[in-house]
Parts: structure tokens; C-alpha cells; sequence
């Protein structure tokens, strides 16, 4: 197993399937259509999120004078949880790039995220199944990173 950099073994989920994305903002339209597609197994509500989470980082790659279709996207279906996953291989996003990822509406999207360790400039972002953590009442309980098994990934 990896290592996560936090001094212990890296807890790794299967995926079950993986999608690679386009981030060409001139194609939204179509990529939103291609990740609701993709994704018809799961959800709607769901479904609707990852599609918002990508409509978004798509939008925000589009305010990046350098960076039109440089940004890799994949979706990572998992028993309990999607996760969206991009990085830029040609170092052309900055910091303040990954930065502001942190204080938009993205954050509120997700279950869980982080900066990706395995890569210079990447991030993961991770929305969680309804069906996960359902309590016998049927309310949906939060489950902390830890617990998913994501912490440091």
C-alpha cells in the first residue's frame, strides 16, 4: 500500500469504475450530459452533485487565461461514494489556483476533499452515497473521513 505522508499505510477504496472527464469549457453542455449519462446507476440527487461539482471546475479552469484544457478530470464510482478527481500535468494552474479551491462553493459540494499527495497540483473532492451511514430511522449521518477511509489520500 502507499503511503499517505502522515507516517502510516494508505486505506485504499476499489473503484468500481472510472470515468475520464473532459474540462474544456467550451464543451460544457456536453460534458454535463456525459456525466449525467455516465452516471444513471446512481442516485439523482447525487448524480446532480458530482454533475455540479464538475460544472464548476470546469467554470473555474475557464477563468484561467493559460490553463483551457489543461486540467485532468477523472470520476472514481466506489461502493461508497464518488470522487471526482483532478490535477493540471503541465503545471500551468498556480497555487492561488488551488487555494481558491478551498474557499468556493466546491467545498460545500463534497462529502470530503483534499489536495491530491500523489500528484505536484491535484485535488479530490468526494460525495458520499445516500445509502451510506443510514441510520435505522433512514437519516442520513455523516461519516467523518476517517471512518471512509479517505484520510490522506
Amino acid at each position: 500500500m502507499a503511503d499517505s505522508g502522515h507516517g502510516g499505510a494508505e486505506r485504499r477504496i476499489p473503484t468500481t469504475a472510472r470515468y475520464e472527464i473532459d474540462s474544456d469549457p467550451r464543451r460544457l453542455r456536453e460534458i454535463l450530459a456525459e456525466v449525467e449519462g455516465l452516471l444513471e446507476s446512481i442516485d439523482a440527487p447525487v448524480r446532480r452533485r458530482v454533475a455540479l461539482l464538475v460544472g464548476e471546475l470546469v467554470g473555474r479552469v475557464s477563468e484561467e487565461p493559460l490553463a483551457h484544457g489543461v486540467l485532468r478530470m477523472e470520476i472514481h464510482e466506489r461502493p461508497i461514494s464518488l470522487r471526482v478527481e483532478i490535477w493540471d500535468e503541465d503545471g500551468l494552474l498556480d497555487d492561488l489556483f488551488w487555494s481558491r479551491l478551498a474557499e468556493s462553493a466546491l467545498v460545500g459540494l463534497a462529502s470530503s476533499w483534499g489536495r491530491d499527495r500523489r500528484r505536484p497540483a491535484g485535488a479530490w473532492f468526494e460525495i458520499t452515497h445516500p445509502s451510506v451511514g443510514r441510520s435505522p430511522r433512514g437519516s442520513l449521518e455523516q461519516m467523518p473521513a476517517e471512518a471512509q477511509g479517505l484520510a490522506g489520500s
